[in-house]
């Protein structure tokens, strides 16, 4: 994870070289000014601090991490992909992602008392992975809490599994699904344990 560091001009320098060096130096408060924590291409995701954390994962491939603390928010620059799964421990937001199902793994697993809010993100899984009804894109483990706005999912699975699965079958409010894209052929069930009152705006 990168944070940039000012740099100092020589006691001797010239008002040219001062001037210069106040520039970068205000073009680097600015890229700092980003996030927390800018993350390059193939850097491994640690927060630093569990509290108001922001991490911002630049373009390109990135591995998975864990999502933790309070308050967390953490998005993609365009052509971001994280290519294993996700572990929501916190209360977190995630955004401008597209996310790359490891295998026949979900994308993202949201843990017992953990929240969620993943939005617009682009959600992919390659096809024919899917075998059991509970093989999922998405999965949200039992005693967690999720929302699911403006994503986009991808794949076919010969109409098997889910793209959002809660595992807790009595408790179907706690998972919402928003103005999705469901590009898949995943139609009987794609969202299990999800109250259809928590179904808004899903095309087709």
């Amino acid at each position: 994870m990168s944070t940039i560091v000012a740099t100092q001009v020589e006691s001797d320098a010239s008002l040219a070289e001062i001037d210069e060096n106040a520039t970068v130096n205000q073009k680097t408060d600015i890229i700092n000014a980003l996030a927390t924590d800018l993350v390059m291409p193939n850097q491994v995701l640690q927060q630093r601090r569990t509290l108001d954390y922001g991490g911002l994962l630049l373009s390109g491939s990135h591995g998975g991490f864990e999502a933790k603390g309070s308050r967390t928010t953490i998005k993609g620059s365009p052509g971001s992909v994280v290519r294993k799964q996700i572990v929501v421990t916190g209360n977190v937001t995630l955004s401008n992602l597209t996310l790359v199902c490891d295998g026949n793994n979900p994308a993202i697993v949201v843990r017992n008392n953990a929240r969620l809010a993943l939005n617009n993100c682009h959600i992919v899984k390659a096809d024919n992975k899917q075998l059991a009804a509970t093989d999922t894109y998405l999965l949200m483990e039992t005693g967690s809490y999720a929302a699911f706005i403006g994503c986009v999912f991808y794949g076919n699975q010969s109409n098997t599994g889910a793209l959002v699965y809660n595992q807790d079958a009595g408790a179907t409010n706690r998972g919402s699904v928003v103005g999705c894209v469901n590009l898949t052929d995943v139609v009987a069930a794609p969202f299990v344990n999800i109250s259809a009152a928590n179904i808004l705006g899903v095309v087709p």
